[in-house]
């Protein structure tokens, strides 16, 4: 859903507990400014689960939206989520 430097939020099928450890890969799109090498490479952190909100809808949980803040990412992906970021991604 949202993505920072700091965290994200996702919505997830299934609900993760509040304080869980969690191990994170996902990719960005390229920027403009970003190093060939680099450009689409997988990102990989690790993160707690600082918060999360059940969504239900006719009395059933459609998605559990979750707050994760990183704990273990490399500086140079966290400068190429600014750098998404910053370039309105």
């Amino acid at each position: 859903m949202n993505l920072s430097p700091g965290g994200l939020c996702l919505h997830l099928p299934r609900p993760i507990e509040v304080g869980e450890v969690v191990e994170l890969a996902f990719a960005i799109p390229a920027s403009s400014g970003a190093e060939a090498g680099a450009a689409g490479a997988p990102i990989a952190a690790r993160g707690r689960v600082i918060w999360a909100e059940r969504h239900a809808a006719g009395g059933r949980v459609r998605f559990t939206e979750t707050g994760v803040r990183f704990e273990g990412l490399a500086e140079p992906d966290r400068l190429r989520i600014l750098d998404f970021v910053r370039q309105g991604g």
